[in-house]
Order: C-alpha cells, then sequence, then structure tokens
C-alpha cells in the first residue's frame, strides 16, 4: 500500500461503500510516534514523535468491514538516536507520524523529526533550532526544537519540540526547556502527552525541564526518559541522553460497531457512545 501523508476522502463519521467491496466505517484515530533520545555532552532535548488526529471534529479515515489492519507502535529511541515511526493501515494506504528528531551533542546541530531535537552546545558558533513537522503534513505533526549556546564553560543544550509548543532556546547559564505536549480525550478525559525533552549541560549550569506529557528533563548527569506511550522526548545529558518515550496509537467509533485490538496488551473499552480501541504496543485492529 502506499504511505499516504493527507487524509482519506471520506464521509466524516458516515457510512460508506466502494462498488464490490466491503462496506467502510468512517472512524476517529490519534497516533503518536515515539520520541526521540537525549544528546550527551553539552546535550540538547530529544523532541517528541509525530502527534496527528481527527478528534474532535476533524477528517476521520475509513475502515473496511471485517478487514484486519496491521498497527505499528514507533519505539522511542535511545541516546541520540531518534524515534521510530508509528502507523497504521487503513484501507487507502498506511497513515503514520514521524518519530521525534534526537537531541544534539556536543556542537551537533538540531535534528529533524515529527518534533525536532534540540540543538547541542558548543562548537564554534551557537547552533539553530531545528524543524518540526518532518512528515510535511496539514495540520502540522509537531514543532521546531531550541538552539544551543557555546558559551564557556556551560555550553548548554537547546530543548526539543513538543507536540503543543517548540522547544526553548538555551541561555549562556540555563539549558532550554522542551516544548509542551498536547492534550486529547479521544480515550474520555483529556490527556496530554508527546512533551519535549529538556537540554542538558555541564555544571554549573541549569539543565532544562522536560515539557508537559511526558518530557524527560535535562541534567547535568544522566538525562531523564520520556515517559512510556506518550512519544516524549528524552532529555539531555552531561555524561548519558535519556531514552525516547514509545508511541500511543487509538481508534475510536459509534458502539453499534464491533472493534478487536490484538495483542491482549490493548484493549477495546466503552466510552459513551463510543468504542475505543488503544493501542500501547504493536498488534493489528478490525471494526464489524
Amino acid at each position: 500500500m502506499p504511505i499516504i501523508g493527507s487524509f482519506a476522502a471520506g464521509s466524516a463519521g458516515g457510512y460508506g461503500q466502494r462498488k464490490g467491496s466491503k462496506p467502510l466505517y468512517g472512524l476517529d484515530y490519534l497516533i503518536i510516534a515515539g520520541g526521540g533520545g537525549g544528546g550527551n555532552n553539552n546535550a540538547g532535548g530529544g523532541g517528541a514523535g509525530g502527534y496527528r488526529t481527527s478528534f474532535p471534529g476533524g477528517t476521520q479515515l475509513e475502515f473496511e468491514e471485517g478487514t484486519t489492519y496491521t498497527v505499528t507502535i514507533g519505539q522511542g529511541g535511545g541516546q541520540t538516536i531518534s524515534g521510530s515511526n508509528s502507523t497504521f493501515e487503513y484501507n487507502d494506504g498506511t497513515f503514520l507520524a514521524t518519530g521525534g528528531g534526537k537531541g544534539g551533542s556536543d556542537g551537533n546541530f538540531a535534528q529533524p523529526g515529527g518534533s525536532a531535537g534540540g540543538a547541542g552546545g558548543g562548537g564554534p558558533s551557537p547552533r539553530p533550532g531545528g524543524s518540526g513537522n518532518a512528515g510535511g503534513f496539514s495540520p502540522p505533526e509537531g514543532n521546531d526544537s531550541g538552539s544551543g549556546t557555546n558559551s564557556v564553560p556551560e555550553r548548554t543544550g537547546g530543548g526539543g519540540g513538543g507536540a503543543g509548543s517548540v522547544g526553548g532556546n538555551a541561555s549562556p547559564t540555563v539549558c532550554g526547556n522542551g516544548g509542551n505536549g498536547s492534550a486529547s480525550s479521544i480515550t474520555g478525559s483529556p490527556v496530554t502527552r508527546a512533551g519535549g525533552g529538556g537540554g542538558g549541560c555541564r555544571t554549573p549550569g541549569s539543565p532544562g525541564s522536560g515539557g508537559s506529557g511526558g518530557g524527560g528533563s535535562g541534567s547535568s548527569g544522566t538525562g531523564g526518559s520520556g515517559s512510556t506511550n506518550t512519544g516524549s522526548g528524552a532529555g539531555g545529558g552531561q555524561s548519558t541522553g535519556g531514552t525516547g518515550g514509545s508511541g500511543f496509537i487509538v481508534i475510536r467509533g459509534p458502539s453499534d460497531r464491533t472493534f478487536t485490538a490484538t495483542p491482549g496488551t490493548n484493549t477495546v473499552t466503552p466510552s459513551g457512545s463510543d468504542t475505543i480501541a488503544t493501542f500501547t504496543v504493536s498488534g493489528t485492529f478490525k471494526v464489524e
């Protein structure tokens, strides 16, 4: 199947049918990719994984009745490793969110991603922040990251971008904070996910804090890791960068449809007049 960068055409919330095919059901979704790992040594924070959703009121995707679709949860990146994409099949192709950019290490430039990883401190000149929304989607899947500094002795790293806001720029003595995540009520109550990681630096510099929604904090030692199943970026660490948080996928539709999600770690639960399939590990999805 081709990679689809835009939303599928189809009825929002309604049922359709292509000639000679099974019925199609328009369903809401939230897809978050794995967060980027934090850098080490005057380090930038990891960027949050790409964050894309139709809920509430956006264009839904169409799934064919009785067809089994593959769902892949993106993994968070380790130290100086970008997060991996989260994907799910639907009737017209494969839908994805881009993994978060890795945090830059000493003198490294910021790395692009769903949200970008923060620039490392050091180098012959200050390093600028990087670009989020690596997939080029509309609306954007993430935000830009913060810049680092080359001031001595701290050489502070920039904050990773979050789903809700850009990562903070570093100052000569304070590392950049991670960008905040975004809240969604697709699972029934508002939850914030996909925060950016804070920048790290040597003492006496002050490490950056992680963005809301699970971003890891920066450190003068080991950076904090992004929270599991939030797609949050990891904090940069002077000695060791943290690990980005794994991704997360939700599919939601009317309760008159039967959802099946495998393996058993993934769940199907009622929410008022709707049914919600929640994926924390890779598996399969079917609607009937």
